[in-house]
């Protein structure tokens, strides 16, 4: 199986503790879970990972977007950054998303390895295209600088 944007069930949510990750990733916004709608994430079951976005950046800043990917139980977050060669014109084609890695957080311990999350995360990005399940351009590729 290969990563596909969904919303994530009610299952799903109690499953993997979206509720408990969504308020340890936004303190000030504890309870307020998603905004009030259902959740959404590209997750591969059968790899047992997923990746939500946690915050997009404003301003100045918003070319970046923040996300967790988590793996067999392992968070990890990755500040990334849209550079300038991605499309602008959402009918282009094709449509370009270029990420580049601002930042990885990988827990202090853990069996898997700094490559292991960053494949991960490539398939995961290229999955989620341009913005996961809400809203999709035909003809994306999903490029890399890491």
């Amino acid at each position: 199986m290969a990563f596909v944007n969904e919303y994530a069930s009610d299952e799903d949510i109690e499953k993997y503790g979206l509720r408990e990750i969504w308020d340890k990733y936004h303190p000030l916004r504890k309870g307020d879970y998603f905004y009030g709608r259902q959740p959404e994430w590209t997750v591969d079951r059968e790899a047992n990972a997923f990746l939500t976005v946690l915050g997009i950046g404003h301003g100045e800043y918003g070319n970046r977007i923040d996300f967790l990917l988590w793996k067999n139980g392992i968070e990890v977050k990755a500040d990334l950054e849209l550079l300038a060669d991605s499309s602008g014109d959402l009918n282009a084609i094709p449509f370009r998303r270029i990420w580049g890695l601002k930042k990885l957080s990988l827990p202090n311990s853990t069996d898997i390895s700094e490559s292991d999350i960053t494949e991960t995360l490539r398939q995961a990005l290229a999955a989620y295209g341009y913005r996961g399940v809400r809203n999709q351009r035909p003809n994306t590729i999903v490029e890399f600088t890491f």
